[in-house]
């Protein structure tokens, strides 16, 4: 953190505009794509409880000659954007952590970047595990769960 190395936190909130965090993930094979029944598990990490559980499909690649048995080929990116508003700039200049400042940077209208990788396992771009492997999905956090499949 900026105040480890000694930096004043009136300092970093006068300077900072924003963040960006980014990850790659590995993308589903086009060739070996299947779709499949999502566990209780699985359902419950990446939906609302008021979702509908009929009918949801995920996707996972088997592998093929195509991905050398991986299920995978390709990358894309996932990301956030935090932009600091008076509020967070206040928070930051008042020490204040980072869990309260995700917090107000969500409800401010951040989608964070589980939110935005859950998206893309719901959308077939990538699979509950890859994104695992990356962002810690947990099942007591709400804010992160998609409270409509569109």
């Amino acid at each position: 953190s900026p105040f480890s190395l000694g930096i004043a936190p009136f300092l970093v909130a006068s300077a900072l505009l924003g963040t960006i965090a980014q990850r790659l993930i590995r993308t589903i094979c086009p060739k070996c794509k299947q779709s499949y029944q999502p566990s209780s598990e699985e359902f419950d990490l990446l939906f609302a409880p008021s979702q509908e559980r009929e009918n949801t499909q995920l996707y996972k690649g088997n592998g093929c000659d195509y991905c050398y048995q991986t299920g995978y080929y390709g990358r894309k990116s996932i990301y956030e954007i935090l932009s600091v508003s008076s509020e967070i700039r206040k928070m930051i200049a008042e020490s204040a952590s980072k869990d309260i400042i995700v917090r107000q940077a969500i409800k401010d209208g951040m989608r964070a970047l589980s939110q935005n990788g859950i998206r893309e396992v719901i959308n077939g771009t990538t699979t509950l595990e890859e994104l695992k492997r990356f962002i810690e999905v947990r099942e007591d956090d709400d804010s992160i769960r998609v409270h409509s499949k569109k």
